[in-house]
């Protein structure tokens, strides 16, 4: 299929209601980025479109950070790229990165770590 083929597919973006479980987050996230890619979207536009996915405990923090936003007198968030920036620091905290890392760097293959059995195998 051709780019232009792609962007006419009728696909439907995934909701995200605010799962605490970092992974939840980051598959919706995927999603969302393939999606934003394969119709070729802008960054408003890919935000606008994230924004009417987001639900329940998702879209009440949305709206948070839209009041704390106009309290303060900064600019709204108006694209996919700040909009990701702002839930990542919600959904996907740093210490689950740290703990994946930990967990993959940790485990074993018989006697060899897993991390070397792999760059054998590559």
């Amino acid at each position: 299929m051709h780019r232009d083929e792609l962007k006419n597919l009728r696909i439907e973006a995934p909701e995200f209601d605010g799962s605490l479980k970092p992974e939840d987050y980051l598959e919706w996230l995927q999603a969302m980025e393939r999606m934003i890619e394969i119709k070729g979207y802008s960054g408003e536009k890919a935000f606008k479109l994230a924004v009417l996915k987001l639900k329940q405990y998702a879209s009440l923090r949305y709206e948070n950070l839209k009041r704390t936003k106009a309290l303060e007198g900064k600019p709204k968030v108006k694209t996919w790229v700040k909009l990701k920036k702002h839930m990542d620091k919600r959904f996907s905290p740093a210490t689950y990165k740290q703990e994946l890392y930990l967990k993959v760097t940790s485990l074993h293959q018989g006697s060899v770590k897993v991390e070397e059995y792999i760059r054998e195998f590559e």
